[in-house]
């Protein structure tokens, strides 16, 4: 009996029946990721957070395919076509596009050739046709069956028409045969090639001049290291720069194999090839139209294959190539802008010291920001550079601001001019201090986005756009976690593509990566913002205002035991995020840990 665990297995092949049931049994009880990874291992047989993952994904692939098979009998039931053996076979299919071809028959359609065929009463006449090449015995000469379906008043006008209506039939026919969709399918996604040329509006020097006459097997794109470069053909397509087409793999798989394809004498080499290629596509549906050679209507079953092949089942299945190869780039390319993502929140904070935040810009100057150590906006200001005397006397704003607010270090944002900006406020303050303060490069990919958010304009509603990208840049210096979660992750500037892959599909891992990322490292419940607090597992933004609330009006957690006194902090709750929480001099030096509540009482005993 097929089950979910050994469907599961078999794209995970390291997983077991009873790690998957575990995973998704408290998953169901309402276990977070970071949860289960951190506090459950003995139960998920030491699983991490990308397993488990795999395992709740896969759970939604599987009710999706499920949800499909019992939707697609139940449908072919209410027409009273549901064999036992089309249901054996719907019930043994996993796989969403070959249960649309086991479908696709039954499937209501709107107004077609076929089905005004059907209507003008010449499916008997396809029968015949058909019947007569697959074996059974012609009843009087073609030209006399035909003769017998023409009637003007049903649209038929004459012999002609009546055979153009029945070879619609017979093409809807082989159209929607499963073995003839699957033979071309396994064709083009095992031996053939995608290939781009120049398209009409290609620019000079265009950025895309590498694919002006590019040829790879589709094999090669399904590839994850080198699925990129689809992405990058499907951008220039899109603007018309490229054209795409489907064919055999001719020159391996290099824009070089292919640019030498462009030589003179190669022509005749490439319609050569896509011959040959065509006519293996073909092969399947003329003998399955037309078995019997000499039958009565072989050249209609001959002419009905060709159609199929090339006018319907080709452009689905070349449909479901762009499908799966946009997939498999955008599942790589999001794997790699996580990756970054993860890194950059991880990154070594400076840590709780005051910080001079300096965005740099040459037309409307240098917005300085300083940050205390907790982070709290103090005082800003703005500083030219341009002419020796604007430069002398942004030297004395920068040193009377370092020495005023005991500043620690210096965060330039990389952004126009931050090369320049660096150097400058590098040699204004040296010799200043016995002991150099640090100046460092910062990025301030997303900085303007968040100066412009309404999360800036709620911590900082009297101050310019300028000044607060500045806070921004000093405060990811001193804590990149604590400030970045403020900002969209896509935002953040370190993924390539990221206009170009599913949004939905980005936004999901980028946001799991921020919130293993807050669980990894832990949160102080008494200083954290309740940005930062929304991003542990169990809390959502409305919990997490309402601790920020709490801890204003009622003072600072002394114990983990006190969040309960949280309006709606529920034990649920507190099961899935005590764990995350950090207390430091607490009443308990275990709540400045990550060891869990639950295990508390053990380490007192022990």
């Amino acid at each position: 009996m097929f089950s979910f665990p050994q469907w599961l297995r078999e794209r995970h092949p390291a997983l077991t029946d009873a790690s998957i049931a575990a995973v998704l049994t408290l998953s169901e009880e309402g276990g977070t990721v970071p949860f289960i990874a951190r506090y459950r291992k003995e139960k998920t047989g030491n699983l991490d957070e990308v397993a488990i993952g795999a395992i709740l994904t896969g759970k939604e692939s599987w009710d999706a395919i499920v949800k499909r098979q019992a939707f697609i009998a139940e449908e072919i039931e209410r027409q009273g076509k549901l064999t036992d053996e089309l249901k054996a076979k719907l019930a043994s299919t996993f796989d969403l596009e070959r249960l649309e071809d086991l479908y696709l028959p039954y499937k209501l359609k709107r107004k077609t050739k076929a089905q005004a065929a059907r209507e003008a009463g010449l499916a008997p006449l396809a029968d015949w046709i058909w019947d007569t090449a697959h074996g059974s015995t012609a009843e009087g000469t073609l030209d006399e069956k035909v003769a017998t379906f023409v009637d003007a008043e049903k649209g038929v006008k004459d012999a002609a028409a009546a055979l153009d209506m029945a070879k619609d039939l017979i093409v809807e026919r082989l159209a929607e045969s499963a073995p003839l969709r699957e033979g071309v399918r396994r064709a083009l996604f095992d031996e053939g090639s995608l290939r781009t040329k120049k398209g009409e509006k290609a620019k000079p020097a265009s950025k895309f001049e590498l694919y002006f006459a590019y040829d790879e097997k589709i094999t090669r794109l399904l590839d994850p290291k080198t699925s990129h470069r689809y992405l990058a053909i499907r951008r220039g397509w899109l603007e018309e720069e490229l054209t795409i087409s489907f064919g055999a793999a001719l020159f391996g798989s290099s824009a070089a194999g292919a640019s030498s394809a462009n030589q003179a004498g190669a022509e005749e080499e490439i319609d050569k090839a896509e011959k040959a290629w065509e006519k293996k596509l073909l092969a399947p549906f003329e003998f399955a139209a037309c078995p019997k050679k000499g039958a009565p209507g072989e050249k209609i079953l001959e002419k009905a294959a060709r159609l199929a092949m090339r006018v319907y089942v080709l452009p689905s299945i070349e449909t479901e190539v762009h499908k799966a190869l946009r997939e498999i780039a955008d599942a790589a390319a999001i794997d790699v802008f996580a990756n970054n993502l993860r890194t950059v929140l991880l990154a070594a904070p400076f840590g709780a010291k005051a910080v001079l935040g300096v965005d740099p810009g040459i037309r409307t100057g240098c917005k300085l920001a300083v940050v205390d150590e907790r982070g709290a906006y103090v005082t800003s200001d703005v500083i030219h550079t341009h002419s020796a005397r604007e430069a002398e006397s942004a030297k004395h704003v920068l040193r009377t601001l370092v020495s005023k607010h005991g500043i620690r270090a210096v965060a330039v944002g990389n952004g126009t001019a931050g090369r320049e900006t660096e150097a400058f406020v590098r040699e204004a303050l040296a010799g200043i201090s016995e002991v150099a303060i640090p100046v460092v490069m910062v990025s301030e990919s997303g900085a303007s986005i968040y100066s412009a958010s309404e999360i800036a304009r709620e911590e900082h509603p009297d101050l310019d756009l300028t000044v607060r990208g500045a806070i921004s840049i000093a405060r990811r210096f001193q804590d990149p976690l604590s400030e970045l979660v403020k900002i969209d992750p896509k935002s953040i500037g370190v993924g390539q593509y990221q206009h170009d892959v599913s949004e939905t599909s980005l936004k999901k891992s980028l946001d799991g990566v921020v919130d293993s990322s807050v669980n990894a490292v832990g949160v102080n419940v008494n200083t954290a913002s309740q940005y930062l607090l929304s991003r542990v597992a169990g809390i959502g933004p409305s919990l997490a205002r309402s601790i920020v609330s709490h801890r204003a009006t009622k003072g600072l957690f002394r114990t983990r035991k006190e969040l309960r006194d949280v309006p709606r902090f529920s034990e649920t709750t507190f099961e899935q995020a005590a764990g995350f929480l950090r207390i430091p001099d607490g009443t308990s030096p275990l709540d400045n840990t990550g060891i869990h509540p639950e295990r508390t009482p053990a380490l007192e005993a022990l």
